[in-house]
This record gives structure tokens, C-alpha cells and sequence, in this order.
């Protein structure tokens, strides 16, 4: 019947060797299924015993935690994102001393307004950030005022392109008003307007335009 190495009384240079190379293993692999026992004939050697299942086990835990953590930064990137409220998309027009002024005709409008605030949250990393406007027009297409490779930005997880964009500061402040023109250099289409913002690679919200 063996006996484990806890069990010995550890005597000769070989032994120590056998011991040693057990702690090494244990140190290089984590634990290890190479022990020190005596067999029937009162013969101390190193034998193997079945590992399989300890692995296992350790292996399950393993992924188990790491899909733990998995779950864990999808939570606190949910948290952190930004949420706008009040978002006001307006057709305007300019007077000749440069005063802005509401248009609610197509023919009358020189830029697209679109201000929001961004909902306090304090996760969310603060400083600048880049706010991406889409504009989808009333025949369903996207209005896009600068080439193809120019207007490019990540958002959702997909290669989109943006029709105006802005640097803002964001102090997690409530109630602090951030704003985004869209100047399309020609004449604006009658019809109802999709307005779409994304910042940090996802959307953060959309409100409607309408043009009479």
C-alpha cells in the first residue's frame, strides 16, 4: 500500500531530488500530480497520480471567472453611457446684423440647429469629447457634406458617416446646453428629418426636423 510524501521521512540525496523536483513543478506548472510515495517493498519513488479532474475543475473556474469579468465591463459600459434629454433640432436663418433666427420653411433655412444636454452621470469619463450628428433626409437618404473617407466615425459597432460634427467639454453639469449646426450649402428639402447623435462610438439619441 503506498504511502504519501506527508507520510515519509525524507532520508537520502535522491529523495531530496524527488522533493525538489516536485516543488518545481508545483512552482513553474501551479500544483502537480507528481508525488513522493512508498510502495509495497518499502521502496520510496515518484509516481503520477490522476490530474485530470483537478485541471478540470480549475479550468471551469478559470472561464467562469473571466466571463465574471466579462459581464462585468459590459455593466459599466452601459453605465457610462451618455444620455441626452431636450433635444431641439430647428431649422435657422440669419438677419443681416447676424442674428439667428427660427425657420420653419425649407426655402428660408441657412443652417440646422440641434441642441441637447447630456443627463449627469458619474461614470462617465468628463473632458472632450467629439459629438457625431447624422442627418437622414426626407427621401430616406443620409446627408453627407464632405466625402466618402473624410466623414467616416465608428458608431454601434459599424463603419458610419456623419453629417456634422462638434468637440464639446463635458462637465457632467446639469442642465448644461450643447450645441451642432448643420450648414448643407444648398437648398433644404421639404419634409420631416431624422436627426441621430453618437458620441463614444454609440448613439446617445435622435429627435425629428420638419420643414414646411
Amino acid at each position: 500500500m503506498f504511502k504519501y510524501l506527508t507520510e515519509l521521512v525524507i532520508e537520502t540525496k535522491e529523495e531530496k531530488k524527488l522533493v525538489a523536483l516536485k516543488r518545481l513543478l508545483e512552482t513553474k506548472n501551479g500544483p502537480t500530480d507528481v508525488v513522493l510515495v512508498m510502495g509495497p517493498g518499502l521502496e520510496k519513488q515518484a509516481v503520477r497520480l490522476p490530474f485530470k479532474v483537478t485541471v478540470d475543475e480549475e479550468k471551469a473556474k478559470s472561464s467562469e471567472l473571466t466571463n465574471q469579468n466579462v459581464r462585468l465591463s459590459n455593466k459599466v459600459a452601459v453605465a457610462a453611457m451618455l444620455k441626452t434629454y431636450s433635444i431641439d433640432a430647428k431649422g435657422v436663418r440669419y438677419k443681416a446684423s447676424g442674428d439667428e433666427m427660427s425657420a420653419s420653411r425649407a426655402k428660408n433655412t441657412e443652417k440646422v440647429k440641434v441642441t441637447f444636454k447630456i443627463a449627469e452621470n458619474a461614470i462617465a469619463d468628463i473632458g472632450d469629447k467629439v459629438v457625431y450628428l447624422r442627418v437622414i433626409n426626407p427621401t430616406g437618404g443620409q446627408e453627407v457634406v464632405t466625402d466618402e473617407n473624410d466623414s467616416k466615425f465608428r458608431g454601434d459597432g459599424q463603419d458610419l458617416q456623419f453629417t456634422a460634427k462638434t468637440n464639446i467639454n463635458f462637465t457632467n453639469q446639469k442642465d448644461q446646453v450643447y450645441t451642432v449646426y448643420w450648414n448643407k450649402g444648398s437648398v433644404y428639402e421639404k419634409g420631416t428629418y431624422k436627426i441621430l447623435l453618437y458620441a463614444d462610438g454609440l448613439s446617445i439619441g435622435s429627435a425629428n426636423l420638419k420643414l414646411n
